[in-house]
């Protein structure tokens, strides 16, 4: 049986994407198998295969919710029959205006909330079934950067990001060399020794990614990241993210930052009271 012929990304609707797992989702899912990497001007392009099988049967979702509805005791909908799947590596953008939903559906994935009515499903486990005490071993797999960013002040940088491996039992010179990889991967390993408030906003932000990060996470969920930062310092922790979206981390990101979506061009999925407006592969924030 002859090979099949091999040619080079003419164009079509995965070219540009940052993440070889985000690039191995979008080609699998149109049935093309990866032939090859390369970066051009720092962008990833592909060269592929045509094939005759479906590998769409083969693309399995990281995150699958169906049907789902949060409804507070007020008996406000903070979402209403949202159905989404996320693949994994993929890095995707929630955006949508100030009580759109985002914070729940963020909420949701690291089973911080439960579903009114529906399912979610992260990483094969449908999270309504998990039992309390089982959510520390699920969010071991998850790392979450919030807003105001929650760091011990009065321990040091380091000690900081090295308190998500020790409550999950990793000890001695395992942590050391874990947590100096990840914090030289944020740009940060001479401040090691610092506390927080020795930091800036954007610094410590970044030490909130590290710590995230230091668990080698299959996901990574941030809720309005910069939103206390200013643009060039929002700019540099996006492609944080984005960089461990290289590396074959799935991130899910709630956002207001207008600028950041329009500039990186990743798959948007909007809310609007509650529900999904718009769901696109590169998407800006705007139609």
């Amino acid at each position: 049986m002859s090979s099949p012929a091999v040619r080079k990304d003419d164009g079509n609707a995965c070219e540009g994407a940052a993440s070889r797992g985000a690039l191995f989702a979008c080609y699998g899912a149109r049935s093309l198998i990866p032939a090859g990497f390369g970066n051009r001007n720092g962008v990833y392009a592909v060269e592929y295969m045509h094939v005759s099988i479906d590998l769409r049967r083969k693309v399995t979702s990281l995150i699958a919710l169906r049907g789902v509805s949060k409804v507070y005791g007020s008996g406000i909908f903070a979402l209403s029959q949202v159905d989404l799947d996320i693949r994994k590596g993929e890095f995707v953008f929630v955006v949508g205006p100030s009580g759109a939903g985002k914070s729940t559906l963020i909420k949701l994935l690291y089973r911080e909330e439960t579903p009114t009515e529906g399912q979610v499903v992260v990483g094969g486990k449908d999270l309504s079934k998990i039992r309390r005490r089982d959510v520390p071993y699920l969010r071991r797999k998850i790392g979450v950067v919030f807003q105001d960013i929650k760091l011990l002040e009065d321990r040091t940088v380091g000690e900081n990001v090295a308190f998500a491996l020790r409550v999950t039992g990793y000890a001695g010179r395992d942590v050391a060399k874990r947590v100096s990889q990840v914090l030289s991967l944020v740009g940060l390993k001479d401040r090691q020794d610092g506390y927080p408030p020795e930091l800036s906003g954007g610094e410590q932000q970044r030490v909130a990614i590290a710590r995230a990060l230091v668990r080698n996470p299959d996901l990574l969920l941030a809720d309005e990241p910069s939103g206390n930062l200013d643009p060039a310092t929002s700019a540099e922790i996006f492609k944080l993210m984005e960089r461990a979206n290289m590396y074959g981390t799935t991130v899910v990101v709630a956002t207001h930052a207008r600028h950041i979506v329009d500039s990186m061009r990743k798959r948007v999925v909007e809310l609007k009271k509650g529900a999904v407006v718009r769901d696109v592969r590169r998407g800006a924030y705007d139609y």
